[in-house]
């Protein structure tokens, strides 16, 4: 195993990340509770929860999907075993398209970026403590 994919990125090499880029008018959707709004960046003062949530809470973190499905995937089906999907939980949430307004360079965390950095599948899955270092 790479000695760097239990931990945080190397800062160093910082300009070799594998950026893909997103041009503006491209479409992202979210499902998010209907009480947060579609852009809505949490979580406010609680603990992280999620994979990518800064652990002090100095920046905020709004997931987005390329799809209908991925977000459903990872908002409802997000920790399994889901063995029945409530309506009435289903009915809290909502769904919204949104556009990208300028183009937007993200690191590559799928395909042959994600085997790019050198790292495991600790961004991808299991505890969220490790991923949140990135």
């Amino acid at each position: 195993m790479n000695p760097r994919s239990r931990g945080a990125p190397d800062l160093a090499g910082i300009a070799a990340l594998p950026l893909i880029q997103v041009p503006s008018g491209t479409s992202w959707v979210r499902i998010h509770l209907a009480q947060h709004g579609a852009l809505w960046f949490g979580p406010r003062t609680q603990r992280p929860r999620n994979r990518f949530d800064d652990p002090e809470g100095i920046y905020k973190v709004c997931y987005l999907g390329t799809t209908l499905e991925a977000s459903f995937v990872e908002t409802v089906l997000h920790e399994p075993p889901v063995p029945i999907v409530s309506l009435s939980d289903l009915a809290l949430q909502r769904w919204t398209e949104l556009r990208v307004v300028q183009p937007l360079r993200l690191v590559q965390l799928h395909s042959h970026g994600f085997a790019r950095l050198y790292t495991s599948s600790v961004i991808a899955s299991g505890d969220h403590r490790h991923s949140r270092v990135w």
